[in-house]
């Protein structure tokens, strides 16, 4: 499976920061569905997301992927942070997720 997106993310543990990764694949035909994308993250396990062509199955996997993060452990323990921002709540997430990451501002 080809992987067309992933963002890598930071689950604190007792000793360091370990960075993880979230990855979507692209869609494949499957022969009892439609569509399937498969959303992966590498500290957990992995879900397929099924959509009636390709572009539906990979918009859905893109949707359902904060969904999947805040469902983990990891999450609800407090340890997983994005961008150096750690979300207390799954919309808080979602939020994060699905934004910009911060910007630095210029040096002068």
């Amino acid at each position: 499976m080809t992987v067309i997106v992933e963002r890598e993310l930071e689950i604190r543990n007792d000793v360091d920061v370990e960075a993880v990764v979230v990855r979507v694949h692209a869609a494949e035909k499957h022969p009892r569905y439609d569509w399937g994308a498969r959303v992966e993250l590498s500290w957990d396990r992995s879900y397929e997301i099924f959509g009636v062509d390709p572009w539906q199955a990979v918009q859905l996997a893109m949707r359902f992927a904060p969904s999947a993060i805040s469902s983990t452990t990891a999450f609800k323990e407090g340890r997983i942070s994005l961008w150096g921002t750690t979300a207390r709540t799954p919309q808080e997430f979602d939020y994060l997720f699905n934004a910009l990451p911060p910007r630095e501002e210029p040096k002068q």
